[in-house]
């Protein structure tokens, strides 16, 4: 063989090597960034509901926020999303409605957190009995609105 054969195949694996070397070291930036990602939602989500249980419900809005901004699936944006709407409904009650129905109506959240979506919904509703409340922000939009099909503000 050749000393020239020799020099070509020797730079031809030291460049797939390097090829592997860079793939692996990408991966594991990547998983890196991924888990501190999910730590950093983790820590913010937790706090979040320390918060809101202790009545800081505009720092816990801060935190699910933040939360949601670091959410790495679909369960873990549902979680926060659905904590965010419950915070809002005690300063906002139309925003946090608002967040609480869009949550009720993604498909790519979990069925069960989507259901749990809808009976914080449906749970301000049957405390509230603010029935013009109701009609202008609960059973307006897509498939919210069909709950109260012929029925009118004054509920006839």
């Amino acid at each position: 063989m050749s000393t020239k054969y020799v020099v070509i195949l020797s730079g031809a694996i030291l460049l797939i090597l390097a090829g592997i070397a860079g793939v692996i070291y990408i991966e594991n930036r990547n998983q890196r960034a991924i888990v501190e990602r999910q730590q950093k939602f983790t820590n913010e989500f937790t706090t979040g509901r320390e918060l809101i249980v202790s009545g800081k419900v505009e720092d816990s809005i801060k935190q699910f926020e933040q939360a949601l901004d670091h959410a790495t699936n679909a369960k873990e944006e549902a979680l926060a999303r659905i904590n965010l709407g419950t915070s809002y409904i005690r300063t906002d009650p139309p925003k946090g409605i608002a967040i609480l129905k869009e949550a009720s109506l993604n498909e790519s959240f979990p069925r069960n957190y989507r259901a749990d979506a809808a009976v914080y919904v449906l749970d301000y509703y049957v405390l509230g009995k603010d029935f013009a409340f109701a009609f202008d922000h609960i059973f307006t939009g897509p498939q919210w609105e069909t709950f109260a099909n012929g029925v009118t503000k004054d509920r006839k």
